[in-house]
């Protein structure tokens, strides 16, 4: 009896090497195609469209009407697919809801379904989470994000972000040896070990994958994160969607371009919530050991180090903020003046354009040339 179709769903957590893993992937199909392995969807634009359809958060207002057939798309390419093995990857799938999660395994229903969820410790997991939530137009100050994340603040973490509650869901509707939890390498530890990892779950050899200038998300320092997240309070109701503007000019453009360069000192967990990570970390690996799911790694990866906290609750002073925006708008300028002398280039040159297609368009310019084409024909003839 010949071996299962398998298809690997890998759902999360984000902030866990996700960008790092997926751009490695998306740039070796050929590589992918010769281990049997093949990516659904096709792309990852319409793997993120996918995913918004499943969960049901597209905005007519505001997505094209392609992407509300993005879902179908994806089962009329599951259909067709004819390697023995495929993965799927969106990390935004790990907050998707039992119903959502049974409509996705319903699609796959000619695989057998494998999760992977990459695992990361609190200590690295929680700033990176919160800068992720500015870079997303969030307000939440850091502390005010950590103590949510402790259960002790006044909201709760998204859905996404929460472990517990991704492994929760899936691990309800698929078995728990068909579960594979991969731990992020520790700070300092060569990214190249979680792509090991997580291969060695696909049974994909990374030696034949395009590892050139892999992707990853852009780190803020903690005062370039504090200035982008008042920048979203003073926005008010401007770009009020995350995905309608502000991911193109606050996260790519301000976060990315401007502000990601100052390199600033990351933030950190303080020690006083030292106990609490150290503690949810710890319950965490005693969960991973009793579940009986495919343990990747070392759970040792997450468990904090005591060189992983700040020694004190970090601040920040408005002198480094005015410092930091005064820094960011003097790129604002540089970057404005490259434009616009970009825009003046390309407006000459369709100047230029047009004023041949204009002088083509006369009568006595098709004369010439075709006079030029008649004494050339005879030269040749000639």
């Amino acid at each position: 009896m010949s071996a299962p179709r398998r298809c690997y769903l890998h759902v999360g957590l984000p902030k866990t090497g996700t960008s790092y893993l997926q751009s490695i992937l998306w740039r070796s199909p050929a590589a992918l195609a010769d281990q049997d392995l093949q990516m659904l969807p096709h792309s990852e634009p319409e793997t993120f469209q996918m995913m918004l359809s499943l969960r049901g958060q597209l905005d007519p207002a505001m997505d094209p009407p392609a992407a509300f057939e993005a879902f179908d798309r994806f089962r009329d390419e599951v259909s067709h697919a004819t390697a023995t093995r495929a993965l799927v990857s969106q990390e935004l799938l790990g907050a998707a809801k039992p119903a959502q999660i049974a409509t996705l395994l319903e699609a796959l229903d000619q695989y057998e379904v494998h999760v992977i969820v990459t695992v990361r410790d609190l200590a690295g997991f929680a700033p990176s989470a919160w800068q992720q939530h500015v870079k997303a137009r969030g307000v939440k100050a850091f502390h005010a994000y950590l103590e949510d994340l402790a259960g002790m603040g006044s909201g709760k973490p998204a859905p996404s972000y929460d472990v517990h509650g991704v492994l929760d869901r899936w691990g309800a509707q698929v078995p728990p040896e068909r579960m594979h939890v991969v731990t992020v390498p520790k700070r300092g530890t060569s990214e190249r070990v979680l792509l090991e990892r997580f291969c060695s779950v696909l049974d994909v050899d990374p030696d034949a994958l395009n590892t050139r200038a892999p992707s990853a998300n852009t780190s803020l320092g903690l005062v370039q994160a504090e200035l982008l997240r008042r920048v979203n309070v003073a926005l008010g109701d401007r770009l009020p969607h995350r995905r309608a503007g502000y991911r193109e000019q606050g996260k790519q453009f301000l976060a990315g371009e401007v502000l990601h360069p100052q390199a600033g000192e990351p933030a950190r967990v303080p020690k006083q919530l030292a106990d609490w990570c150290i503690e949810a970390s710890q319950e965490l690996v005693a969960r991973l050991e009793r579940a009986g799911y495919d343990l990747v790694g070392d759970l040792h990866d997450l468990v904090p180090d005591e060189a992983d906290f700040a020694d004190d609750e970090q601040s920040v002073c408005d002198a480094e903020l005015l410092d930091a925006a005064t820094h960011a708008l003097a790129t604002v300028l540089d970057k404005r003046h490259a434009d616009r002398q970009d825009l003046a280039r390309l407006r000459a040159r369709l100047r230029e354009q047009q004023r041949l297609i204009e002088e083509l368009s006369k009568p006595r310019a098709w004369r010439r040339v075709g006079g030029a084409l008649d004494r050339r024909i005879r030269r040749r003839r000639a």
